[in-house]
């Protein structure tokens, strides 16, 4: 599932197409790229079971090929006002 890096900070209601049907998943805030989100009983039908399975959906945050100029201000700002450190972060993960 594409989103973008505000819908994946901020959360977001997202339209997605399953099986001729749009459905909203609702992604959290905070959410990373590589999280996986479970949409229950909307996969492919069980015949023994005569249920549905579940669907695992990927986030994957894109950055769009350019940015505006109001969107580079938006982002310097956000760069120098943050306190999060993704490497320091990703070190004590291991």
């Amino acid at each position: 599932l594409p989103v973008t890096a505000a819908e994946a900070a901020l959360g977001a209601d997202i339209p997605i197409n399953i099986s001729k049907e749009t459905i909203t998943v609702k992604l959290p805030p905070l959410t990373s790229s590589g999280q996986k989100l479970r949409i229950t009983g909307m996969g492919i039908e069980n015949k023994n079971k005569a249920q549905k399975g579940d669907i695992i959906i990927t986030v994957v945050i894109k950055m769009p090929q350019k940015l505006s100029d109001n969107e580079k201000i938006l982002y310097e700002k956000l760069k120098s006002t943050s306190t999060f450190d993704v490497r320091k972060d990703f070190k004590n993960a291991k």
